[in-house]
This record gives structure tokens, C-alpha cells and sequence, in this order.
């Protein structure tokens, strides 16, 4: 439970996220939660999101009841793209029922824009401990449970082949500011995406030849 002098410490220096977690907080937790101000709660930071903002939530007075004492507060980060909402709503699924089978974290409320998450105090894995045979067979063990769910998302691993074909799409755009010469058409067309909705056939649609031109055109990019 963090005390008064840990939350001057740790405390975020806007005073419009402070009043954002109160009001959320308040609006979708129980108990102590309903009756909070902003003197009663700390709220901190963290690191660790790619894309949503994380903030540590924590009652200075502990509840006398089941409610938690502390949360984790994610709000979702702009989202861009013909298929960001689809990703949203996809991740909240996906993580619902996760929290109701005790797979992942309980999952304390969900509103527009964010969720409400257990806290559970833990750290991010380093690079070295990724080879770790003992740590990666529990995540064999805990992945291996969560593939054998039936949920109602999609099944179709297509995750790979649109992040391929979207580095291809930048990958273009930025061919057709950086090439000039009198072959410039001719290295552009060959590496214009392939729009053909027929991922398994995705990776015949590269020639040796250009293969070859698209290691020359990618050191030309990446040399800009």
C-alpha cells in the first residue's frame, strides 16, 4: 500500500491525468473506489506499453472489502488504419475471456478508449532470460492453454502477411521519392506491393531478379 510520501515521489505532474484515472476509477470500481478523491489515490506512470498509456493506480487507505487496492489504468493509443478498430475489439475479447478463465489478469472494467486491469507487480523478461529452457517451457505451457481456447475471433493467422505487405506499402512510398535515373521506373514497378488478397500465394510473387533489385533498392532506402 503506498503511503503519502510515496505518492509525492511517484505521482504524474498533470493534473488532467490525475482527474482521468478519479473519474474512471470511480465511474467503474466498487466499494472504497466510489467514495475516492484525488487526495486518496496515487497514480503513476509506467513503462512498458508499445502504443496505450499505463498508469499505476493505488489507494493510500487500504479497502475493507474484496475491491482491490491498486489497478492498472490502459488507455489505448491512437489507432490507425482500415483495421485498427477490428485489432481493438479483438484485444478486449481476447483479453476478457482470458480473466474469466483465470488464464490472464481479472479484467476490473472496460469503457471507451481504455480497460481497468488487475496490477500484478512484476517485470518485463530481458533479452538473456528468453533462452532460458525453464522459462520458456512455461510459456510453451501457458501458450499451448491459450491456443486451445475456442473464442470467437477470427482464426486466420493473417498477422505476418499484412505486417509484410504494409512494410512493403512504406517500403514503396519511400522508393518513389528516393530513385531517380532512367531506370527508376522500371526498379519501382518491380517493387510496387502485390494487392492480390491471396496471402498463400504471397510469396511467389518474387522473382530471383528481384530479389536481387530489392537488395539494392533497400540499401538505397535505408541509406537516405
Amino acid at each position: 500500500m503506498a503511503t503519502q510520501l510515496d505518492c509525492a515521489e511517484m505521482v504524474v505532474e498533470h493534473k488532467e491525468v490525475l482527474e482521468m484515472a478519479l473519474s474512471i476509477c470511480k465511474g467503474y470500481l466498487a466499494g472504497a473506489w466510489k467514495r475516492i478523491t484525488a487526495e486518496d489515490i496515487c497514480v503513476k506512470r509506467m513503462s512498458g506499453g508499445l502504443t496505450n498509456m499505463l498508469y499505476h493506480v493505488t489507494l493510500l487507505q487500504s479497502p475493507h472489502s474484496t475491491e482491490p487496492s491498486e489497478v492498472l489504468l490502459r488507455i489505448y493509443g491512437q489507432t490507425h488504419g482500415e483495421r485498427a478498430l477490428e485489432s481493438i475489439i479483438t484485444d478486449s475479447v481476447i483479453f476478457t475471456l482470458l480473466s474469466e478463465r483465470k488464464l490472464g489478469p481479472t479484467l476490473h472494467g472496460v469503457f471507451p478508449g481504455g480497460r481497468i486491469e488487475e496490477y500484478i507487480p512484476a517485470r518485463s523478461l530481458k533479452s538473456s532470460e528468453l533462452s532460458d529452457p525453464v522459462i520458456s517451457l512455461k510459456i510453451a505451457e501457458k501458450m499451448a492453454d491459450i491456443h486451445l481456447m475456442q473464442i470467437p475471433v477470427i482464426k486466420e493467422p493473417t498477422f505476418l502477411w499484412d505486417t509484410i505487405q504494409r512494410w512493403l506499402n512504406t517500403l514503396y512510398m519511400k522508393n518513389t521519392k528516393v530513385l531517380n535515373g532512367p531506370n527508376a521506373q522500371n526498379t519501382q514497378e518491380s517493387w510496387r506491393p502485390n494487392n492480390n488478397n491471396n496471402n498463400n500465394n504471397a510469396t511467389d510473387t518474387l522473382t530471383n531478379e528481384q530479389n536481387k533489385k530489392n537488395k539494392i533498392l533497400m540499401k538505397k532506402v535505408l541509406s537516405q
